[in-house]
């Protein structure tokens, strides 16, 4: 019996910091998750007090079907250089 005992500790000894550590792990990545699901209720909350849309993130090169196309304004802000022999 005293064999089971000595056997049963040492297994006991090997796994407890791995318990541990996974312990640990499953805390960290639930705060994690918790932050992220309240950050999103809180964005989805905010847009709908604004009156956004759920698809208003898609960047500034994107259009969205009920927009007008918008002008790009890089062409007229910098003025052309001259081409040829003449600009030498």
């Amino acid at each position: 019996m005293n064999d089971f005992w000595n056997t049963a500790w040492l297994v006991l000894a090997g796994l407890l910091p791995f318990l541990g550590f996974l312990l640990v792990c499953f805390i960290v990545m639930r705060a994690i998750f918790n932050a992220d699901r309240n950050e999103r209720a809180a964005i989805a909350r905010l847009e709908k007090a604004y009156g956004k849309d759920s698809n208003s993130d898609a960047g500034p090169g994107v259009n969205h079907p009920d927009e007008a196309p918008a002008q790009d304004q890089s062409d007229e802000a910098q003025p052309s250089a001259p081409s040829g022999p003449e600009s030498v």
